[in-house]
């Protein structure tokens, strides 16, 4: 992650559309996936109550926007305009984002899905991993380094 983006979101967290609008307009949209991971609020807002949803919707990014709803993002916030993220992305022209915002809770639904069906079968790998490794023991067949 870029270091200066890290930076002035640890020096000032109200500041949070400068860091997105400067990642959005050098094209280092992946600076604020970081910024989530490191413990980012996906719902902080600045000043005028802007979170990084909203402000996906007005600048048009459906992949921010679609990250962020799966992350939690509230899609009902209001900024201090009093407009919600599917009002900005309506009034911004943004249709793939408001249709996106309209369903957001079947997105995180299948977000949810898709997670626990990728832990079950890492689970049902390490387990059948296990299995073979025990059998292989017995007879005393190498089978390779664990995972």
């Amino acid at each position: 992650m870029n270091r200066g983006l890290r930076e002035e979101f640890d020096a000032d967290q109200p500041a949070l559309a400068s860091v997105f609008k400067e990642a959005a307009n050098r094209r280092r949209l992946k600076a604020v996936p970081a910024l989530l991971e490191q413990g980012m609020d996906v719902n902080q807002a600045d000043y005028n109550g802007n979170t990084l949803l909203i402000l996906a919707a007005i600048e048009g990014d459906p992949a921010l926007a679609n990250l962020l709803i799966i992350k939690g993002a509230d899609t009902q916030r209001r900024n201090r305009g009093g407009n919600t993220a599917l009002v900005l992305a309506l009034m911004n022209k943004h249709e793939d984002i408001a249709q996106m915002l309209r369903k957001a809770p079947e997105i995180r639904q299948a977000a949810a899905e898709a997670v626990a069906r990728e832990k079950a079968q890492r689970a049902a790998l390490i387990a059948k991993r296990r299995t073979l490794r025990s059998m292989a023991q017995k007879r005393k067949v190498d089978i390779g380094p664990a995972p």
